[in-house]
């Protein structure tokens, strides 16, 4: 079996999906800076995009899977939940489960989270991580090399959504090897050094004159 630990603020939503206090959508939930945020479904559509191709379960790590535990258990009593149910759900998108909640400081312990949740499910062959954080146990635990680590100002797009499918499959899509190459082109570029140029006094000969009469 093949998994996806979804997270969602800076995957599922970007910056453009972020709107101002003055404006909130009730069925959202917060950030730590106060405003409040959706789910984009350009982002939910590459995370189909992901499935389709492997086949995966998704399992939520997220915050969200508080809200989303709570929407199960009573249903439409949990706003938060809910919403995110039915923009998954809109486009034939299921959670499969959730890692449990051992982490009581924002994060440190989301690796131990994943660990802990493979560790009761020995059927999972392949898996990854999309995130917008590497938290930090995720080396400690040997995290790292399934992350798939996304600018929250982009969230979910084809580049790290076919960098998931290649970790997953081994498949490696044409447009994701042409991206490889032209980044390695500019790395390489930007990497060239250049013979230092040292400017030399100019050096001013003058003309001998023959002051001697011709008899």
């Amino acid at each position: 079996m093949r998994v996806i630990f979804l997270d969602i603020d800076g995957v599922l939503n970007a910056d453009d999906d972020f709107g101002g206090k003055s404006k909130p959508n009730p069925y959202v939930s917060t950030d730590y800076g106060g405003r409040f945020c959706g789910i984009g479904k350009s982002h939910v559509r590459e995370l189909k995009k992901i499935v389709d191709k492997t086949g995966a379960k998704i399992v939520l790590v997220s915050s969200w899977k508080n809200d989303y535990e709570d929407y199960l258990r009573h249903g439409y009593y949990n706003r938060v939940g809910k919403y995110l149910h039915n923009k998954l759900r809109a486009l034939g998108l299921e959670i499969y489960d959730n890692t449990a909640r051992y982490d009581l400081s924002n994060g440190s312990n989301r690796g131990y989270e994943i660990t802990k949740w493979l560790e009761e499910h020995p059927e999972v062959n392949n898996w990854v991580v999309l995130d917008d954080e590497k938290f930090s146990d995720y080396d400690f635990l040997k995290i790292t090399d399934h992350l798939i680590q996304i600018s929250p100002k982009l969230g979910l797009w084809q580049l790290p959504a076919l960098q998931a499918v290649y970790k997953l499959t081994g498949y490696k899509d044409p447009w994701l090897e042409s991206h490889e190459k032209w980044a390695k082109f500019c790395s390489d570029l930007t990497s060239i050094t250049f013979p230092e140029i040292i400017e030399k006094e100019p050096v001013i000969v003058k003309p001998s004159i023959n002051t001697r009469r011709k008899k």
